[in-house]
């Protein structure tokens, strides 16, 4: 099976905090997407969505939020676990996450010791979605240059005896 490395895509406006996102997320042994607005971490979805196993996104941005991120994303990758950090929850907030279906809200400053946890619970289940899709496609490119290759013989067949 092909190996793929899981990547997780980090959005914030503010370029240090995805730096110190990046080494939380690298530390845990996944290469880090970052984007500097929606729009940004959008294409890289887009791009990249068959190896994305969480987003993770600050609340309060300049272009949208990232309950308004979740939502565009939803219809075509509701499969992907989002994550949001905020520096202040409300009851509010917290209840448009489960509509938008956040996967979690943790608290800023971000740390090792919060997401780890959060970010394994999230991203264990997208992980074995991935691997089985691959094997699938695997299997399925095998099972087709397989009957390529008996098709190809009776081609040369019918053309020697075309009666056949």
């Amino acid at each position: 099976m092909s190996n793929v490395k899981f990547a997780a895509v980090l959005v914030d406006d503010e370029e240090e905090q995805l730096e110190g996102w990046k080494g939380l997320v690298t530390g845990l042994g996944f290469e880090a997407l970052c984007a500097t607005t929606p729009t940004e971490a959008l294409k890289i979805i887009a791009l990249e969505h068959e190896r994305i196993v969480c987003v993770i996104s600050d609340f309060r941005m300049p272009e949208i939020d990232g309950l308004q991120l979740r939502r565009l994303m939803l219809p075509q990758y509701q499969q992907v676990p989002f994550i949001i950090v905020t520096g202040y929850l409300t009851k509010a907030t917290a209840l448009e996450g489960i509509d938008a279906k956040i996967s979690a809200f943790l608290e800023k400053p971000l740390t090792s010791e919060a997401i780890r946890p959060v970010f394994e619970k999230v991203t264990t289940e997208r992980m074995v979605a991935i691997r089985d899709d691959l094997e699938l496609r695997e299997g399925f490119g095998l099972d087709a240059k397989e009957l390529l290759k008996e098709v190809e013989g009776d081609i040369l067949s019918l053309e020697q005896d075309p009666h056949s």
